[in-house]
């Protein structure tokens, strides 16, 4: 049997994720800081699939937090 993981694939996904995980007020506030940083550092790039290049770094991220890692290995995974 398959288990899913719900990916987020947008920012607020990614935010009301981490917030229903327990991440603290100050851990998401830094997550919406390099979410600026990423689409500052990506605007305008995609994936050879059409979607954005900021949606596959906010998929990333949203599959670390799952793992209940450090916020800073989510952020690294926001910025990779």
């Amino acid at each position: 049997m398959k288990s899913e993981i719900n990916c987020a694939q947008t920012n607020l996904q990614l935010f009301n994720q981490l917030y229903f995980l327990n991440y603290s007020e100050d851990n998401c506030q830094r997550v919406a800081q390099a979410y600026e940083l990423a689409t500052s550092l990506f605007t305008a790039q995609f994936r050879s699939s059409g979607k954005t290049f900021i949606s596959h770094l906010v998929g990333t991220a949203s599959i670390l937090a799952n793992l209940s890692v450090s916020v800073d290995l989510v952020i690294a995974g926001l910025l990779h």
